[in-house]
C-alpha cells in the first residue's frame, strides 16, 4: 500500500498563481503618471516573501550581481500583499496563461530570433 499523496500537475490558475506586468498606468489615467520599476516581489501563503532586483533567469543566476532577500515574516508579508494589492496593482496588468505561453514559445519570427540569440548566450554562462 502507498500512503504517499498524490502529485499531480495543475494550471497557475488552479493553483492561485496570477502574474502581473507594471506598466505605470492605471486604466482610467490618459497617460502614464507612474515610473518603471526594477525591484521584484512575491508574498507565499501569507506568511513567506521575496523581494529584490534578481531575475529568474541564467544571466542573473551566473553573471549579474543582483540580490533577493526571502523571510519568513508574517507582518510583513502581509503587509507587502496589502500595499500590492490596494496600491500598486492599479499600475500593472494582468498577464493572462495565454501571453505567459506566448513569451515561451512566441510566434512573431523577430521573438524566436532574439529568444535564440539569448538561448546561444545563456550556454556560455
Amino acid at each position: 500500500m502507498n500512503d504517499a499523496p498524490e502529485v499531480r500537475a495543475c494550471k497557475s490558475e488552479e493553483a492561485g498563481l496570477r502574474i502581473w506586468e507594471w506598466v505605470g498606468q492605471a486604466a482610467e489615467d490618459a497617460q502614464r503618471g507612474q515610473g518603471t520599476m526594477h525591484s521584484k516581489f512575491a508574498v507565499f501563503d501569507g506568511q513567506r516573501g521575496l523581494v529584490g532586483s534578481y531575475n529568474l533567469d541564467p544571466r542573473s543566476e551566473k553573471l549579474n550581481s543582483e540580490t533577493a532577500v526571502v523571510f519568513l515574516q508574517p507582518v510583513l508579508a502581509h503587509e507587502l500583499r496589502r500595499k500590492l494589492l490596494q496600491e500598486d496593482l492599479r499600475y500593472a496588468r494582468e498577464i493572462t496563461p495565454t501571453e505567459a505561453a506566448a513569451f515561451e514559445a512566441p510566434s512573431s519570427v523577430i521573438e524566436r530570433f532574439r529568444q535564440s540569440i539569448g538561448k546561444i548566450f545563456e550556454e556560455h554562462l
